[in-house]
């Protein structure tokens, strides 16, 4: 039987491997393991990025957001537009805090 932290290990070492991906419908179409995992090859590098962001931006400016964002994956991984996921997370200012101090809570200035 394996101790906690083996299947903490063996945890982590899953999902950082790059060659499985989540079996999400944009990569349907591929073949999949047991864990229902989609099998990639290494040299096919698909980073996703998660942005958390308090609500109240505009569709546009989270356009430009993963625009800028996937150009600067690109650029700086080498990866194609194609490959690159970003998952924008908007979040209530009372599901938000800094320094203990809920934002809903803050004073504006």
């Amino acid at each position: 039987m394996y101790s906690d932290a083996a299947k903490l290990r063996t945890t982590v070492r899953r999902r950082q491997s790059p060659a499985l991906l989540p079996a999400l419908s944009h990569n349907a179409h591929l073949p999949r393991n047991a864990s229902g995992f989609v099998h990639k090859s290494q040299g096919d590098p698909m980073p996703t990025i998660r942005v958390d962001l308090m609500e109240g931006r505009t569709v546009d400016q989270k356009r430009a957001l993963v625009k800028a964002i996937t150009q600067a994956v690109v650029d700086t991984l080498g990866a194609r537009p194609e490959s690159v996921d970003v998952l924008l997370f908007d979040v209530k200012r009372h599901d938000w805090a800094t320094g203990g101090e809920l934002w809903s809570d803050k004073r504006p200035g």
